[in-house]
């Protein structure tokens, strides 16, 4: 497993605790289930990707996250891919897994 950090913005953060504390899992594992969701609909959809709109870095909560070498990978190269950081592309995934 690879540790990563992740900013996360309140509500993003609240999503992510919520499934945890629902499934009575980490927020890691939860994280990870996201990842790997996103990461296939990224591979059927290969659409423009626009940047989220960015926030003030102190409206964020900056958490360390446990991934796959796997997951690290791949989001690494749509992050190269895209222009995009690991981060927007994780807080992305968040929004869109937990509507």
């Amino acid at each position: 497993m690879i540790t990563c950090y992740v900013g996360l913005s309140q509500k993003e953060a609240l999503k992510l605790q919520k499934l945890a504390s629902d499934r009575g899992v980490t927020e890691s594992a939860v994280l990870r289930q996201i990842i790997a969701w996103y990461l296939g609909q990224n591979r059927k959809i290969r659409h423009k990707h626009q940047p989220l709109q960015k926030t003030s870095p102190n409206a964020r909560k900056v958490k360390p996250r446990t991934l796959s070498l796997e997951q690290d990978q791949a989001l690494r190269k749509l992050a190269d891919q895209t222009g995009r950081s690991m981060s927007e592309l994780i807080r992305e995934a968040v929004e869109r897994y937990v509507p």
